[in-house]
């Protein structure tokens, strides 16, 4: 609706305990506020498929750096870590 790309992750119909943690999940981020975590803008269901509407940060993601040039050296893990 405001016209900028964002990051979408989607839970479909699952078991009451996975949606739990899945709001938890969403209420908790959406009260970080850190360079290196994603916003959380919005969340919302429909036809009980749940989602989180979050900030799209630009780069490739760490599943993609690990498909691509294999497991993460202990140095890479905490330079990503601490940002």
């Amino acid at each position: 609706r405001l016209e900028h790309d964002v990051a979408v992750k989607v839970i479909g119909r699952t078991k009451p305990e996975a949606l739990a943690r899945f709001r938890r999940e969403a209420q908790i981020a959406a009260k970080l506020n850190h360079p290196h975590v994603a916003r959380v803008l919005d969340t919302d269901e429909q036809d009980g498929i749940h989602f989180i509407i979050q900030e799209l940060v630009p780069g490739t993601s760490v599943e993609e750096r690990v498909r691509r040039a294999g497991k993460l050296t202990v140095e890479e893990a905490l330079v990503l870590g601490i940002g």
